[in-house]
């Protein structure tokens, strides 16, 4: 699945990203990769943001950015891939989506 990249504004990057959820006895197992473009700051740190059905948010995940892309990024959760509504990257500390996706 791909991301749906949004429009940052001048907070940060554009970035375009792929996305694998799989749904596991303990919960779900997330695989995405994450293209950077040239514009983004080596020192970006990132976060995956999961949306439940009851409209909590979780970060499941953090990474620095190191180069222009990010591959084989992997991340668990005991939430069910049923009530993942959906799946956002923001910079660390921002509640802006800079890709999202919806399950």
């Amino acid at each position: 699945m791909t991301f749906q990249p949004m429009d940052p504004g001048t907070d940060s990057t554009t970035l375009t990203a792929g996305l694998q959820i799989e749904e596991k006895s303990w919960g779900t197992r997330l695989d995405w990769n994450c293209d950077y473009g040239a514009d983004a700051p080596d020192n970006s740190r990132y976060e995956l943001v999961v949306t439940q059905t009851d409209n909590t948010t979780l970060t499941v995940a953090t990474w620095d950015a190191a180069g222009s892309r990010a591959a084989d990024l992997s991340a668990s959760t005991a939430i069910p891939s049923l009530k993942i509504t959906s799946v956002e990257i923001r910079l660390q500390g921002s509640t802006v989506a800079l890709a999202r996706l919806d399950t």
